[in-house]
C-alpha cells in the first residue's frame, strides 16, 4: 500500500508578460501556460484547465498571479512507502537488498546452476557470497 494525496497543483504566471514568452526565451507569440496545457493534453492529462487570477484566488487566496494552469489530478505520494512497496515486491520475487555493499564479481556456476555474486560490506570489509538458483544461462546474469 502506498499513501498518496490527490491535492491538485497550480502552475502560475506571476507577471502578465510571462504569458507571452516561450520556454525557449524567444519572443514569439507562444504562451507558456498554453504550451503546458497543450503538452498535458497530448500526454493524456485531460482535466487541465487554464484559469484566471480570480479563480486562483478562490482556490488559494495567498497566491498572486496573472493566470494559472490548474491540474486537479496532480498529487503527491509517500516516497518512503513507495520504496518499501517496491522492495517488498522485489523480495517476493526472490530479490535481496544488500545495502552498503560493493559487487566484486558476478558469475554463473554451471555445476550448481546458480548465479553467484561476491560482495564486500563497505563498512567492515566482510566478504559475502550470494547465490541464486537459476534455470537461465550465464548471459542473463
Amino acid at each position: 500500500h502506498v499513501d498518496y494525496n490527490k491535492c491538485g497543483k497550480l502552475i502560475v504566471a506571476t507577471e502578465s508578460d510571462q504569458n507571452k514568452v516561450s520556454w525557449k526565451g524567444e519572443g514569439d507569440a507562444s504562451v507558456k501556460l498554453k504550451e503546458l496545457y497543450r503538452s498535458g493534453l497530448d500526454n493524456g492529462v485531460h482535466d487541465l484547465k487554464l484559469i484566471s487570477k480570480e479563480e486562483v484566488f478562490d482556490l488559494e487566496p495567498n497566491v498572486h498571479c496573472s493566470e494559472a494552469l490548474w491540474s486537479p489530478s496532480t498529487g503527491v505520494v509517500d516516497s518512503h512507502s513507495f520504496m518499501l512497496s517496491l522492495l517488498a515486491d522485489a523480495e517476493e520475487h526472490g530479490a535481496m537488498l544488500a545495502l552498503n555493499c560493493k559487487v566484486q564479481n558476478i558469475r554463473y556456476n554451471y555445476q550448481t546452476k546458480t548465479n553467484e555474486v561476491d560482495i564486500v560490506d563497505v563498512n567492515d570489509d566482510d566478504d559475502y557470497k550470494l547465490c541464486r538458483h537459476s534455470e537461465s544461462n550465464a548471459s542473463s546474469v
